[in-house]
């Protein structure tokens, strides 16, 4: 049997997972003009496009994007993909990272990332949309940050405390204010300018799972 036959037996028996992972195409992002219907791709077929954002202006995309897709590293990056599709890199953090966002006055990226090199994704940062340094504007908090959302006066998240979540609100200078206590536990929420909508568990709904 040759080596190709050998390759073809393994996948149809699911024998090498690395083998099929390898030969799935990625993703790729277009462009689709809505009256014509007309598209164009805007990244090449060897790179991975996992989150993306269009930036205020139109120009282009924030993208949490990597050109290593099958690589066992971390190797996911920042980049400014214009809709010509020239990417420029901004960040290239040391672990996961996810929760893309772009800020209602296109200063600033937002996204969840770990402090270190992982595993998982943990505080909240902002990155300057020109590039620069990321602030960790959850760092005080100490919590894991979930779901954030953008407002005009800054993002609003959920923050893990314990069995429970609170919503907090971070300011892009770092100030952080609890918009719920642990009473309650909001499980997912929506954010308007000036109001939110949220679900919960209340307390005696915890307390009766011990939570």
């Amino acid at each position: 049997i040759s080596k190709s036959e050998a390759k073809q037996q393994r996948e149809r028996n699911k024998e090498d997972w690395r083998i099929v992972d390898k030969d799935e195409p990625n993703a790729r992002l277009w462009i689709m003009e809505v009256e014509s219907r007309e598209a164009k791709a805007i990244t090449p077929p060897e790179w991975r496009v996992s989150e993306y954002k269009w930036l205020k202006d139109g120009t282009g995309f924030a993208a949490i994007a990597t050109d290593r897709p099958h690589s066992d590293q971390w190797h996911d990056r920042i980049y400014k993909i214009s809709t010509n599709g020239k990417f420029t890199e901004l960040l290239s953090p040391k672990g996961p990272i996810n929760a893309l966002d772009v800020s209602p006055d296109g200063q600033w990226y937002s996204y969840v990332a770990s402090p270190s090199a992982g595993p998982e994704p943990h505080d909240l940062y902002l990155l300057p949309s020109t590039g620069g340094d990321p602030v960790n504007i959850s760092a005080k908090l100490d919590r894991p940050i979930q779901d954030p959302v953008w407002s005009p006066d800054g993002v609003t998240a959920l923050a893990h405390d314990g069995f429970r979540n609170r919503l907090v609100h971070f300011s892009p200078k770092g100030e952080v204010k609890a918009l719920t206590d642990t009473a309650n536990s909001p499980v997912a929420f929506a954010r308007s300018a000036k109001r939110i909508l949220r679900s919960e568990e209340h307390t005696s709904e915890l307390q009766s799972r011990g939570l």
